[in-house]
């Protein structure tokens, strides 16, 4: 962790990425006896997060920061329009469930949609 000093500004950014292998191995052959048309399609999630935070002044003194500003966005990227239900965002090193989101449920639905984004903030004092 690195240290802030009065006056710095620093942006902290974490890319991560859910993605998950093929656990159905299985192969059809055309020469089986029971062939049927089969597509094994493996699962690919299409859920995306970025977190971000910036640092702030939230008690207002002058020349320095005393807060981190947590933004992240979590994002459907389906292209066959696969949709996630009861999303819960949580950061075990920011005390458990992100509460969220404040913006991106375009149609309200309380659904994670194919091209919405969530954003979920949060606040955290430096101490």
């Amino acid at each position: 962790m690195a240290w802030v000093q009065n006056g710095l500004l620093f942006l902290y950014f974490t890319l991560s990425t859910l993605y998950a292998e093929p656990s159905n191995t299985n192969i059809f052959k055309e020469t089986d006896p029971n062939h049927e048309s089969f597509i094994n399609e493996a699962f690919v999630p299409t859920i995306s997060l970025i977190k971000s935070g910036i640092t702030y002044n939230a008690l207002g003194e002058v020349g320095g920061c005393d807060s981190i500003l947590y933004t992240f966005e979590v994002s459907n990227q389906s292209t066959n329009g696969e949709i996630f239900e009861n999303v819960v965002l949580t950061d075990p090193m920011l005390g458990g469930i992100i509460v969220g989101p404040t913006s991106g449920d375009d149609n309200n639905n309380t659904f994670l949609d194919p091209g919405e984004i969530w954003v979920y903030q949060l606040g955290y004092g430096i101490t």
